[in-house]
């Protein structure tokens, strides 16, 4: 994956189904603030191609399994209409 642009490598993934490595394979020092960016990247190429934003996932709200997953805080990503099988209309 190219290191220069992580966010169209891993939407051009998406759209192929294909793996990847992790991006942290590529750059060890990636940290969640970086990951954060990429997916806002990744969120305005999607937008732009016509997709809708309709929420947030939000993970690791049970505290007692960040010391598992060495994480420190909630951590959240962009839910798309293409995901979300039944949605209701927007207010």
């Amino acid at each position: 994956m190219p290191d220069s642009d992580p966010a169209a490598a891993l939407l051009a993934a998406f759209d192929t189904n294909t793996q990847v490595a992790p991006l942290s394979d590529v750059d060890p020092a990636l940290t969640l603030d970086d990951g954060y960016r990429i997916a806002g990247e990744i969120r305005t190429l999607r937008t732009r191609r016509g997709e809708d934003v309709v929420g947030r996932k939000i993970g690791f709200t049970n505290r007692t399994l960040w010391p598992i997953y060495n994480v420190d805080a909630p951590v959240w990503g962009w839910m798309y209409q293409s995901g979300v099988p039944c949605s209701y209309p927007q207010v």
